[in-house]
């Protein structure tokens, strides 16, 4: 992700946003089918497996993914959404020292 390019950066961040939530809609759907269809335990099982179930790797890759977009976001003056995407680094890799600044 280029960050001269704010608008490509946001991009490629909303495309990785749409995977990871396809990812994470079927360890859910997993996880209901090993419950017996029982869709209360499903999330908690799901998130209790690890978010997503990336790699050490991909998840800081991810996570700087979002840290690039909120920089993006702000430099197109959009300080509410820069927020949204620091928090959601941080969700995906806690030691993203950049994005707990």
């Amino acid at each position: 992700v280029d960050a001269k390019r704010p608008k490509d950066a946001l991009v490629a961040c909303d495309q990785l946003q749409n995977s990871l939530s396809a990812r994470l809609e079927k360890l859910e759907q997993d996880a209901a089918a090993d419950d017996g269809g029982g869709r209360g335990n499903a999330a908690a099982r799901a998130s209790a497996i690890g978010l997503y179930r990336l790699d050490a790797v991909s998840a800081r890759a991810a996570s700087q993914a979002f840290q690039l977009a909120s920089d993006a976001e702000k430099s197109l003056g959009s300080q509410e959404n820069a927020r949204a995407r620091l928090e959601r680094a941080v969700e995906i890799d806690p030691t993203n020292v950049r994005a707990l600044e």
